[in-house]
């Protein structure tokens, strides 16, 4: 017999004349009134609330701050970001955590949506009777479909939601039912064939029916059965739903989802011996168990007496407790002996329910005994009449403080409507979704604020690395190693300025030999011309080669490039702040940090204390000294100075830094009697550089920053340095920041500030509706 395909006309074979009967249903109608009583304001805070946790960015709940203010994230997005994780266990808690929220929100996005058609699962143990429990609220003619038996051939292999015939006149909401049902199993369900035979092998996994466009969907390492034969394709039966109606369903008012064994069951979860891996497939099913487990609204957990104590009960309950903690959760025990009173029966029920917080406690004895007869209430009047096999009946356990004086009533499961009505279960769900909600929104801002922390500590970190590897090439030191002063860079614009100063202050008699002097401009401006750089460099006397070979080796002062930079920034770093950067990208960050210092670094010697430094000079300057410069043009005196300006164009083309002190250039030069001018007891040349090469220094560190994608601190966060036996923060620079050439090693993120807010106006107002009087 060919199985209807539900995915393709969920209507086919009954006519729209059936639709208007059913709709009359008083049942239906009490019920729907009774869940629109439900549907006030709050049910649109669900949206809302979806959408600021897992929605797009429009509704954004994190910010970026560095180095792009305008990229925004949902939380469901930041939870899943290895940038804003930083780390592989950071970003495995908050994946955890994202699907933890996904499927929360995905509950609450369907359960607005159906919250006046509730669902309640069965579940439970192994041949405790659950299909039996099922067939007491079907018609005969849905009874005949259901599946029963205490062998594998008769097991339950899928998960079956047996619905209200009257709920088929509900396109929207059974079109929200197959579209969740198929986000949870990957495959759209199947309607369960009205012959019983084929029923049977649908129940079992025998036969599966996937849609040819969902073929792609299936795999071949599930769990075995042909499907669709034509394709001859394999699929796994807990991979394909089954939903089926019943009219007597329509006075119960509720799905009932009809959950696979789980201890049973086709696999392919075989060991290298071809035995059946227990544990996986028990596992496996409990796993599918929790997640369709969401779509219901309560539960009944059906086990035999000599089962209560189990593992595989404990470990059921517990599924169910983690889909949707707080709704109503019923515990049926059935097959019991009549040598067993309810009392003892509840007495060993009770601590499982203690643990797990279930609600009610019904019985069933075992029917095949004549004289459990003698414990059985009789049938209720709500139990529809049939030929087939007898039918458990379960009755409720009330413990005696709870009975009513006087009265032999009894509750039986099967009114299951009276005592969970729409209206009641829309609200419990509800409560329960909300506090998850809360709880994983609370969750996700801690999550967050721990990720946000790591990152201002590698910020630090990466902060302190920086200054302290520019700081070590800049700095001066004694024979104890203490930093006695500081280097600056040796730019044209310093040389030049020196020159000027020079000339300024000379005495009179020699100015006009200095003034028509244009060895120093000439070299100045010839830096930048690659045709007349080496004509120059050839020009220049060999002390002066010999100067730049010792300032390539570190004997005067520090010529820095990019693998320098580099290296000595990771070595400083204890906290691995550029995880994020690869070797080469950190490198190439490191020289276009170079590069731009060297083009854009605008710091100028003070011209009063350099012209100071000029006149102490000359001053003095012994007479013959002073003859021999006024005789001779500057550029042989200073070609050391102008030398080392060649240094990084030397190299190959890459940025280079050169520090040094005037002393250590003269020095080097073999003039140092020009560098031991004094003025009130201090060298002047300190009192010219100090303030210079500390700026230098602050503009270095923050061109650096930029360039790896580190964000600049602010002022009162500035990272110090050891200085003249001192701690000194490093000064602001006001040169405009410019973004990383590639991606940035420490990218900052916040939460968005109206979000937190929001969430908690969002949860009071879904709580408020639900709240306990």
């Amino acid at each position: 017999m060919c199985v209807p395909n539900f995915a393709a006309n969920p209507f086919a074979g009954y006519a729209s004349s059936t639709y208007a009967q059913v709709l009359q249903s008083s049942r239906f109608v009490t019920q729907m009134k009774s869940a629109a009583s439900t549907e006030t304001e709050p049910f649109s805070a669900w949206g809302e609330l979806c959408d600021l946790l897992c929605g797009t960015s429009e509704v954004a709940g994190v910010e970026q701050v560095y180095p792009d203010a305008t990229e925004r994230l949902s939380v469901a997005e930041a939870l899943r970001s290895t940038e804003i994780a930083m780390d592989s266990q950071r970003h495995k808690a908050g994946v955890a955590l994202a699907v933890r929220l996904h499927h929360v929100v995905q509950q609450a996005r369907t359960f607005s949506r159906i919250a006046k058609c509730p669902v309640v699962g069965i579940t439970g143990m192994l041949n405790a009777g659950k299909s039996s429990l099922l067939s007491t609220y079907l018609s005969e003619s849905g009874r005949r479909r259901v599946l029963r038996g205490v062998g594998n051939e008769q097991g339950t292999h899928r998960f079956v939601l047996w619905l209200p015939s009257v709920w088929w006149s509900q396109p929207d909401l059974l079109g929200t039912l197959t579209s969740y049902l198929t986000s949870i199993f990957g495959c759209p369900p199947e309607s369960l064939a009205d012959d019983p035979e084929t029923a049977f092998a649908q129940y079992n996994g025998q036969i599966i029916n996937v849609p040819a466009a969902e073929n792609s969907l299936t795999q071949a390492d599930g769990r075995f059965a042909e499907a669709n034969s034509a394709l001859g394709e394999l699929t796994d039966p807990l991979r394909v739903p089954l939903l089926a109606r019943d009219d007597a369903l329509n006075d119960l008012g509720l799905g009932l989802l009809d959950c696979p064994d789980i201890q049973t069951g086709f696999t392919n979860l075989r060991t290298a011996d071809g035995s059946l891996n227990k544990a996986a497939m028990d596992h496996s099913r409990r796993e599918h168990l929790a997640r369709v487990g969401r779509i219901c609204s309560a539960f009944i957990v059906v086990t035999k007496f000599s089962s209560l104590h189990d593992e595989g009960l404990n470990q059921v309950l517990v599924a169910l407790r983690e889909a949707m903690p707080v709704v109503p959760r019923l515990l049926a025990v059935n097959r019991i002996k009549a040598r067993y009173s309810p009392e003892v029966v509840a007495q060993q029920s009770q601590l499982l329910m203690d643990r797990f917080e279930i609600s009610r406690l019904f019985l069933a004895y075992d029917y095949r005994s004549h004289i459990a007869n003698t414990r059985v209430p009789p049938p209720p009047p709500k139990m529809h009449a049939g030929t087939d096999e007898p039918l458990p009946i379960f009755f409720e356990h009330c413990p005696a403080s709870e009975k009513v004086a006087g009265t032999n009533s009894v509750c039986y499961l099967l009114d299951l409507a009276d005592r969970l009505d729409a209206g009641t279960l829309a609200r419990e769900s509800r409560r329960s979704l909300s506090l998850q909600l809360e709880e994983l929104a609370q969750e996700s801002i801690q999550w967050l604020n721990r990720c946000q922390s790591y990152r201002e500590d590698l910020v630090q970190s990466a902060w302190q690395a920086i200054a302290d590897a520019c700081f070590e090439f800049m700095a001066q030191r004694d024979s104890a190693g203490e930093a006695v002063g500081l280097r600056l860079q040796t730019s044209p614009t310093i040389v030049a300025q020196m020159s000027d100063s020079l000339i300024r202050n000379a005495p009179w008699s020699i100015r006009l030999s200095l003034k028509i002097d244009r060895s120093v401009r000439q070299l100045q401006h010839s830096i930048a011309s690659s045709t007349s750089r080496f004509r120059i460099l050839q020009s220049v006397s060999g002390g002066v080669s010999h100067l730049m070979q010792r300032f390539r080796h570190g004997e005067s002062g520090q010529v820095v490039t990019a693998t320098r930079l580099a290296s000595e920034i990771l070595r400083l770093d204890g906290r691995n702040s550029f995880q994020n950067l690869s070797e080469s990208e950190f490198r190439l960050s490191c020289e276009q940090a170079l590069a731009r210092f060297q083009h854009e670094d605008k710091t100028r010697l003070g011209d009063e204390s350099l012209d100071r430094w000029s006149r102490a000079l000359w001053l003095e300057m012994p007479l013959k000294k002073k003859i021999y410069v006024g005789a001779m043009p500057l550029a042989p005196i200073f070609a050391p100075l102008l030398a080392v300006t060649f240094i990084p164009f030397d190299g190959g083309g890459s940025a280079v830094l050169v520090f040094a002190s005037i002393k250590e250039l003269l020095a080097a030069a073999g003039i140092a009697a020009l560098a031991t001018t004094t003025l009130g007891g201090q060298e002047t040349t300190d009192i010219i550089e100090r303030e210079a090469a500390w700026t230098q220094l602050s503009e270095l560190f923050s061109f650096t920053c930029d360039s790896l994608g580190v964000v600049r601190p602010s002022p009162e966060r500035m990272p110090s340095v050891e200085f003249e036996g001192s701690k000194r923060p490093l000064s602001p620079s006001a040169v405009a920041i410019k973004p990383p050439p590639g991606r940035a090693a420490v990218s900052m993120w916040k939460i968005a500030d109206h979000f937190e807010p929001k969430v908690r106006s969002l949860i009071h107002t879904l709580q408020s509706d639900v709240r306990e009087p």
